[in-house]
């Protein structure tokens, strides 16, 4: 294939160069014409009358067997940044997030924006709130995430390369008991860990149709 001839006359072979050449004798003629010229260009779409804006949902497989791949049951935060609430949050606010977000669980920040915990709808609808209003004598109304959250240190967690080959039978036994199961990346690393993504009991549950015990 021969590139555009430059200004000194001399036809160069594409095949015979590298791209900096290539691409600097294109751009000498005429970088846009050669790319017409190779390419289409895509449909686009008129934005003109769009009022409202939506993320896209975290589609999960709505069945799905224990010989299944395991990250078919994950949610990868490399495909969608976690929704987060501070630790001083209102359990009203949480709902709210978690409604907003079109998830059943939030990260929990901080004051200083550092990730601490998880918290998940039924956190905030099951007897927790309950114990932690009588354990402390304040009113619903005046209970705190940071009371109802779970640190993420003490959710258990398994390196995200093992998932590769592990199936969903895998993480049903890794899991026990536990709601979440984290998966995590560069443990090594100085700056810490890389959450990659998480398992929720509830949501394993309902993926396979049968309660995990």
């Amino acid at each position: 294939m021969v590139a555009p001839t430059p200004s000194n006359g001399i036809e160069v072979d594409i095949e015979d160069c590298t791209p900096d050449l290539v691409y600097g004798n294109i751009r000498r003629t005429s970088f846009r014409g050669y790319v017409m010229a190779k390419y289409e260009a895509l449909k686009m779409v008129s934005l003109q009358h769009v009022t409202e804006w939506r993320l896209p949902a975290a589609r999960m497989a709505a069945l799905v067997h224990l010989e299944d791949p395991a990250v078919s049951v994950m949610y990868d935060f490399k495909q969608r940044t976690p929704q987060a609430i501070t630790v001083c949050a209102s359990l009203d606010e949480a709902q709210l997030k978690m409604q907003q977000a079109d998830q059943h669980w939030l990260l929990v920040e901080d004051e200083s924006g550092k990730r601490v915990g998880l918290i998940a709808s039924e956190d905030l609808l099951g007897e927790k709130p309950i114990q932690v209003v009588q354990e402390r004598r304040v009113a619903r109304s005046d209970l705190r995430v940071r009371w109802l959250m779970t640190p993420l240190t003490a959710v258990p967690a398994v390196d995200f390369h093992l998932l590769e080959v592990a199936r969903v039978g895998n993480i049903v036994h890794t899991m026990g008991d536990s709601p979440y199961l984290l998966a995590v990346e560069d443990m090594t690393d100085a700056k810490g860990p890389v959450l990659r993504g998480l398992f929720l009991r509830h949501q394993l549950q309902r993926q396979l149709h049968h309660v995990v015990n």
